[in-house]
């Protein structure tokens, strides 16, 4: 809440700080996660050295850890980049697709450490099961959008398109 509230104030020139005063809350949000990945990198060079886990489940440990912590600096990294631009337009001759590589890079990585995660939420808003295995072909004309929710827990329950 406080970030927007300095944001606010700096683009309304209602505050001429330096950027890097403005961005303080998110500075220390970063800093708050640097010390969570360097715990989750710690956490995982014990599990490496622990003969009780299985390798199966050290290598996506091992990989998550490697990605969390790429991530996190390249955001760091990218904030800091973006700041001295900012800040210093005249000294820093760096273009703004430089600056924002280490913040895609990030971006990617956070990507990449999905493909590591099992399973998922299974509940699609309030239906429970995968959306894509009600065929939209299959869905009989309806009058109302009251009586299509009807007929898709109808469906969500006996797993009949055709229950009515």
């Amino acid at each position: 809440m406080l970030q927007f509230v300095l944001l606010v104030l700096r683009l309304e020139k209602l505050v001429l700080w330096s950027w890097q005063i403005i961005l303080i809350p998110l500075w220390i949000l970063l800093g708050i996660c640097s010390i969570a990945v360097i715990y989750y990198i710690a956490l995982t060079a014990v599990l490496l050295c622990t003969n009780d886990i299985l390798p199966s489940l050290r290598t996506p440990r091992t990989a998550a850890s490697c990605l969390y912590s790429l991530a996190n600096f390249s955001v760091i990294l990218f904030l800091g980049l973006l700041v001295t631009k900012v800040d210093n337009p005249e000294i820093v001759s760096h273009s703004y697709i430089a600056i924002f590589l280490p913040y895609h890079l990030g971006i990617g990585c956070l990507v990449v450490s999905t493909f590591y995660q099992k399973g998922g939420n299974p509940w699609w808003f309030w239906y429970p099961g995968r959306i894509l295995l009600l065929p939209a072909e299959e869905i009989p004309g309806h009058t109302s959008v009251r009586e299509y929710l009807v007929h898709l827990r109808e469906y969500s329950a006996t797993g009949n398109c055709h229950s009515r």
